[in-house]
Order: C-alpha cells, then structure tokens, then sequence
C-alpha cells in the first residue's frame, strides 16, 4: 500500500466561484508542491469528484451558485466515506451544518498561510488513513467473501455484525436480514431454535471453540445440513466487549450422499444374497439332472429370502395342484411333498393358475394333505410366482407365513427369476445349457453379467485368502450416461455400453473378468493384481474410453473406484470399498480413477 501523501505532491480540488479567492487558494497550495484543479461551482466539483482521476482532498466555499458547499458535501459523501473534505466559509453561519453535511474540518476567511497548511496537512492525513481503513476493510469482505464456507460475525449478545456472501447463498436471505439479526435467528427451525440458542451461548461462554452438526431452514423453505464451528475473536484492548466468528459449512450434498450410500449398501448387501441364493439355485439346475434337487433348494432359498416359516414348488395337474418341493422352519407349517392344494378359490395357487401372476392372498391356503400327513396349521399370509415351461403354465413358487403382514411388499415379484430357474430345471439339457449361459452373460454387451461377477469375486477371494495372493476390483461408472439416452435415444446409448465393454475388454488383463454389473455401471475383478496393478488398469481403460469418440454420443469419459482385499475383508467388504472411491471419483469431478479413501478432516 502506498504511504500517505507527502506535504508536497497530493491531488486537490478546489471548489470556488470566485476567481480571486480561487487563484489564492491555488497559489498557497501549490506553494506547498500540491497538484491543485479548480472547479467554478459545486455542479462542477461533483463532476470532477465523479469523473476525474482520485482526488487527496476537496477544498470547497460555502456560498456558490447552483450547487452551495453544503449540498456539495452531503453529495459526495454519498459516493465517498474517504475523501476529507475542508469547508471555506467568511462567516460562522452554517459551521455546524457543514460538519454535520460531512465536512470535516473547516476553515475561516480571511485565513492565515500557516493555518491554511497546518489543516491541509491534517485533512491529507486523515484521508490516508481513512483509505487505509476502507481497503483493509475491503480486503477483509473479499476475503471472507471469497470463502468456501459461510461466514459470521457476532458480538457478546448474539447479535449478527457481519456476513459473507456464502452465508446469504446457504441460508437464502439477504445480507440486510442477517445484519443485525439476534436468536432465534431466521434461518433456524422453529421447532430448534431454543436448543440451538443454548448451544450458540454455551459456545460463547466457553474459553476455546466449539463445532457441532445444525440443521437450518432456507428461506425457500428446504432444510440445509451445516457443520458450524464457533471461535472467540481478539479484543481490540484490555476490557474490550468479545467477539465471535463462526464458519458455516454445507453439507447438504455431503449428507444426502452418506445417506444413500447407506441405503446402497443395504440394497447391494440384500442383492447380493438374493444373487447368491439365484446362484445357487442355478447352480444346482446346471449341474443336477433331477429337477427335485432344484425344487428342495428353491423351497428353502425362496422362505429364508422372504423371511417366511415355509417356501414351496407347486405343479398343476389334473388332480389338483401338488406339492413338488417343501421346505419349513418347524413341523408345525411344514407340508410333505405330494400335498394337494386347491385350484378353486381364492387361494394363492388357486389365483396363479386364473391369473398367470404373481400373486399375495392373506388368509387360509385350504391346503389338502395326504392321508399319513400331520395337521398343519392355517398360514395367514402366501405369495406365489407362476413357473413356465414351453410357454405355457406348469406350476408356481410360493411362501408362506403365519404372521399376518410378516412378507414384505413386492415379495411375489421377487419370486418370479426364481420361479423362472424352475422352469428351466424342468425344460431339460437344452434349456439348461441355455440357463448358463444366460446367468452368467450380460445379453447386451457381451460381457458377465453381475452374478458372474459376485461368484466370481467370491471364489477369486476365497482362494487369494487361501494363498495369500492379491486380489483387486475395479469399479467403472459411465460418466453422464443419461445425458446419451436423453439426447440420442436409448438405441444409441446401447451401442455406447457395447463399445464401452469391448474397450474394456481391450484394456483388462487376459486373467481378468470384466462384467457389467448395472445401467452403465461395470467392474474388473483382477486375481493377483496389487493397487498399483489395478490402478494401471483402471487408467488404461479410462485412457481407451476418452481416447476417440463413440459415434453420435461424441467423446465419453469414466469414474472408477480401485480396491485391493486386505486380510479383514471378505468379499462384501472389498466391493464396497471399490464403491466408495467410485462415488469420490465421481464427487471429485468425475474422469478419474480414486484408488485410496480420503482422509476426513478435523
């Protein structure tokens, strides 16, 4: 920062209608080395202040035409806080309006030569440091302005005393409703604002800061997570009232991630058991030529999956519906294999067989048992899926509880792939050669689909734990897929997914398997490969995808996520750790692999 003007070099405008007094005026001044430029009037000096270079002082008289002293002094203050100004007057008339209209210092005439310089000298010195005030107050307002974070102010009663722009964005209202404002401030809620005064004086009455979680209502009405820290600001001296300054940081979005990742975690974990009880099951239907095996199986996965005490495979026949797999928690809602139950009524198999749905009937089943069978108590709640073969109606799935509302919404649907693997147990060779292939192929892309993947993850950790080898996965998130359906159609987004696979496959290890686990969501599962192998190749394919163009959907990039298994993982464990990082790829702008977890700031 420049220093003060020196006693000879500052800027002065003269405001004087008589040429006489203002020849004097400038004679004396430049006497001194000032640099000094006249103005006829007080409409001419307020043109000048306004359109001329920066003046060091205004010198104006008292009584001009037009535009007098006094009205020329309240109008530049309007425009100026930091222009000193010395009022020139022949009388004491209207001293104390010139001070009060924003002069601040006067002079009388006739003046004497040394007085003159002496206040000249004090005016150019209190217009330095007024400067030196207003940019040191300008520096501190872009600076608190240019943070990240909101900003606050705050006196020993609560009152707000200054904001940044941040807090005006987080919070939706306007810097004049927050200047001044006490507790319970506007953006509070209600229904807190009693807890959160005694947190706010709590924090004011301790020796060091204080930071805490907050919850605050926008003007609009939306509700806003913030982290708030409080600190006690220095006094300006000894005995001095203390100040505070809080920061406020929104987390809003920060949140609202957290909480989904939470809730995709628990459907990644409740999908990953149902893949793995369909994996199982067509596991069983690829390697069993009896379809009873299969049936058994899928009577118990389909109850423990549902959370019901009995699961079972039905097939119509001529006689009724029978009974073809069981599976119970106790004897007391178990059915043998070769129950009959109704195909008239409102029965669960009874309305598969009208419908040919699925279907969830509360009340009796009206099941028919064979003649060495126990007594078996009336379920209160049954679900069923029918199962297919060639094309027409061969049986159904189903489960059932004695508690009422026990199978969750959406359970009769959920039976359906199993009552699907069912039907192709009973098609024969051909239709499980098919079922292979079509549990473990994505049949868009080519590529594993996501149970291939989860069964092979598991089995490549299984054995990277027995060994004591490495073993790492890659997940890789098409970057703003959406956007490519949107614009072009979903015919072009599916040939941007086919050629995202074959590149790929193009950059992947010939060990590695590559599948495609959601919409445009793939993963790599790399035995042997440590992070810095895995990472190499989640950069190549990041480096294949936004190397050339994908047609009409023009250039795309990747986030991916790289996890390597430590000793205290399983599976599970690892494939969500990969999934963390994705989303900070993802969070971090996106066209990039994150291979390590962030580390949370204090």
């Amino acid at each position: 920062m420049a220093g003060p003007p020196s006693r000879a070099g500052a800027r002065i405008l003269v405001a004087e209608d008589n040429a006489v007094e203002a020849g004097l005026l400038r004679r004396e001044l430049e006497a001194e080395g000032h640099r000094v430029v006249t103005a006829r009037d007080g409409r001419d000096a307020l043109r000048r202040v306004v359109d001329d270079a920066p003046f060091d002082l205004l010198v104006t008289d008292g009584q001009m035409p037009g535009l007098d002293g006094l009205r020329l002094c309240r109008l530049i203050r309007r425009s100026s806080e930091v222009l000193p100004i010395i009022y020139v007057t022949g009388t004491a008339e209207h001293l104390a309006d010139a001070l009060d209209a924003g002069a601040d210092d006067f002079i009388r005439k006739p003046y004497a030569s040394a007085e003159l310089r002496a206040r000249v000298r004090a005016a150019l010195r209190t217009g330095h440091l007024r400067r030196q005030l207003a940019a040191e107050r300008d520096r501190s307002r872009a600076l608190a302005d240019s943070l990240q974070d909101g900003l606050a102010v705050f006196d020993a009663d609560g009152r707000i005393l200054e904001v940044n722009d941040r807090l005006v964005d987080i919070t939706g209202f306007p810097r004049g409703e927050l200047v001044g404002a006490v507790p319970p401030f506007p953006f509070w809620p209600a229904e807190r604002a009693e807890a959160y005064r005694r947190r706010l004086r709590r924090g004011m009455e301790g020796a060091g800061g204080s930071e805490g979680d907050r919850s605050y209502r926008h003007r609009s009405g939306r509700m806003v997570d913030v982290i708030v820290s409080l600190a006690r600001l220095q006094g300006p001296g000894e005995g001095a009232a203390p100040s505070f300054v809080s920061t406020i940081k929104d987390v809003t979005d920060r949140r609202a991630a957290e909480r989904e990742l939470r809730r995709s975690e628990r459907r990644h974990r409740a999908l990953a058991e149902e893949q793995a009880r369909l994996g199982r099951v067509a596991a069983t239907v690829a390697a069993s030529p009896d379809p009873r095996e299969v049936f058994a199986l899928v009577a118990r996965e389909v109850a423990e999956m549902l959370g019901a005490e009995a699961g079972g495979v039905v097939r119509y026949a001529d006689e009724g519906a029978e009974l073809v797999g069981s599976w119970a928690t106790t004897a007391e809602v178990w059915l043998p294999e070769g129950s009959l139950l109704p195909v008239t009524g409102d029965g669960a198999t009874a309305r598969v067989l009208r419908e040919g749905r699925p279907v969830r009937v509360e009340g009796d089943v009206g099941v028919r048992l064979p003649d060495h069978a126990p007594p078996v108590a009336s379920p209160a709640d049954s679900v069923a899926a029918p199962i297919l073969v060639g094309g027409g109606l061969w049986g159904n799935v189903g489960a059932i509880s004695r508690t009422r509302g026990a199978l969750a919404p959406g359970a009769e649907e959920r039976l359906a792939e199993f009552a699907a693997l069912v039907g192709i147990a009973i098609a024969g060779a051909d239709a499980r050669a098919l079922l292979a292939h079509q549990a473990s192929t994505d049949a868009l892309t080519g590529v594993a689909n996501r149970r291939a993947f989860e069964v092979r993850l598991v089995a490549e950790m299984a054995s990277a734990v027995a060994r004591g080898t490495d073993l790492s996965v890659v997940l890789v998130d098409l970057d703003h897929f959406k956007d490519v359906n949107d614009t072009h159609g979903h015919a072009v987004g599916d040939r941007v997914l086919c050629e995202l696979a074959r590149r790929m496959l193009g950059a992947s290890r010939a060990t590695d398997l590559v599948a495609r686990v959601g919409g445009e969501e793939f993963a790599i599962v790399l035995p042997g490969a440590d992070l810095a192998t895995a990472t190499d190749v989640a950069d190549r394919v990041r480096a294949a995808v936004g190397g050339r163009t994908f047609g009409a959907a023009g250039r795309r990039t990747i986030s991916a996520g790289v996890a390597t298994r430590t000793d205290e993982e399983d599976a599970a464990d690892l494939l969500r750790r990969a999934d963390r990082r994705l989303y900070a790829a993802k969070a971090a702008g996106r066209d990039r692999a994150v291979a390590v977890d962030a580390v949370p700031t204090v």
